[in-house]
Parts: C-alpha cells; structure tokens; sequence
C-alpha cells in the first residue's frame, strides 16, 4: 500500500455532506501492470520497503539522487 497524503485524495470523501464519512478509511489497490515500463515499475535498489512518514522526505530525496547520478 502506498500513501500519498500531499494528494489529499480522500478529502472529498471525507468532507461529503458535512463530514459524513469523516470516519472512513480509505486506500487504492493497483495493479502492477497498469504501471508501464516508461514509468520504471521497479523502484531503485536499495529502496527501502517500509518508510515511516518522518523519514519519507528524506528517503524521496535521497532515492532522486541516486537517480541523478
């Protein structure tokens, strides 16, 4: 699973009819294969497979540098 919150993509959800669903989760499944090799598909070696969320900026940055190089 893999959590995007800057996308803030159950916002609406949870804001319908004045909260209403304000207490549901919600997440995405996607299919592997709907992800194109144009998109990299795997990610770069060494990236970890867990990131907590005080350390995922640190971890994007140090994964766009390695892609630099």
């Amino acid at each position: 699973m893999v959590t995007l919150p800057f996308l803030d993509g159950v916002g609406k959800i949870h804001a319908y009819k004045d909260g209403k669903f304000k207490d549901v989760s919600c997440f995405t499944m996607v299919d592997d294969s709907s992800i194109g090799p144009e998109m990299c598909r795997d990610p770069p070696e060494g990236t970890p497979r867990m990131v907590t969320a005080e350390d995922a900026a640190a971890v994007a940055a140090k994964i766009a540098a390695a892609a630099t190089k």
